[in-house]
């Protein structure tokens, strides 16, 4: 799993996490207990349900770890979603991580790339 222009790349048949830390211009982190992390993947930004929800609650040493399991990847076809990552402070402050404003109104990409490997059919 990895990012390139805040358009995120995954196989369908791997597990992943995904890493990042905001900071302030001291270095310090931002953020704090009570912060909430909405990651949201949907087909489009206007459909209803997404493919994957997840809130982030716990930080370790200011950084946001974000985990995909296997079985959440590989539920999701082969495709190009959009994506984003929004922050919710305890006072209800509500800030687009992303996409970010270098982008502008373009929504990133959550990109699902067809795998090689079946571990259903391995023979040993």
């Amino acid at each position: 799993m990895n990012i390139k222009n805040e358009d995120m790349y995954v196989m369908n048949n791997n597990s992943g996490s995904l890493t990042f830390q905001l900071e302030t211009d001291t270095g310090e982190a931002f953020f704090e207990t009570g912060d909430k992390i909405y990651v949201t993947v949907k087909r489009s930004a206007t459909d209803i349900i997404p493919v994957i929800s997840k809130i982030v609650t716990a930080f370790i040493d200011g950084q946001i770890i974000v985990n995909f399991t296997l079985a959440e990847i590989s539920a999701i076809p082969v495709g190009t979603y959009v994506y984003d990552v929004v922050w919710v402070t305890p006072y209800g402050d509500v800030l687009s991580i992303f996409p970010s404003a270098k982008y502008g109104d373009i929504l990133p990409k959550f990109i699902v790339r067809q795998g090689v490997t079946d571990f259903g059919q391995q023979n040993n």
